[in-house]
C-alpha cells in the first residue's frame, strides 16, 4: 500500500507540521494523530526515494532513480549516482529541506541498501541537522 502526502498538505501550524507519518502508528485512543516535523519531513523523504520516477500517473516528476540504481552492482560510480539524484530530487520535491549529504552503505549478506540523509529544515530557528534513513531491500525488485 502507497500513502502520497502531497506538499501543499504539508504546512506548518503554529510550529509544527501535520499530516501521516511512516510507520504509522495508533494513539492511545486508537486513532492516528499529527505527527512531529520531522516524522512528517521524514516520510516524504521515504515516499521520494522509494517511488520511481513516472510511477505516479498524475505527477509522472515525482519520485526518483534512486530505486532503480541501488539494485546495479554498488561501485564507486553507482554511489555518485544514488547521492545525485537523492540530492538532486529531494532539493526539487521537498523545498522545506536543505540536504546536507547522503551516505550509502550496502550490507551484502542481508541484501540491503541503505541511503542516509542528513538534512536541515528550512525556518527552523534552532539549525539542528536532522538524519534519517532509507532502507532498501534488494530481495524485493517491487
Amino acid at each position: 500500500m502507497v500513502v502520497l502526502v502531497a506538499l501543499e498538505d504539508v504546512k506548518p501550524t503554529t510550529g509544527i507540521w501535520t499530516g501521516p507519518a511512516f510507520p504509522f502508528q495508533i494513539g492511545v485512543r486508537g486513532v492516528l494523530g499529527p505527527k512531529s516535523d520531522d516524522e512528517v519531513i521524514s516520510t516524504a523523504i521515504q515516499i521520494t526515494l522509494k517511488m520511481r520516477k513516472g510511477q505516479w500517473i498524475p505527477d509522472p516528476s515525482a519520485g526518483s532513480f534512486v530505486w532503480d540504481l541501488l539494485f546495479e552492482p554498488l561501485d564507486s560510480i553507482t554511489i555518485q549516482l544514488v547521492r545525485y539524484y537523492t540530492f538532486k530530487d529531494l532539493t526539487e520535491q521537498i523545498p522545506q529541506i536543505e540536504v546536507l549529504s547522503v551516505d550509502v552503505e550496502e550490507r551484502r549478506d542481508e541484501h540491503l541498501a541503505i541511503v542516509k540523509v542528513a538534512y536541515l529544515r528550512r525556518g527552523d530557528a534552532t539549525a539542528t541537522p536532522k538524519q534519517t534513513a532509507v532502507v532498501f531491500d534488494r530481495r524485493r525488485a517491487a
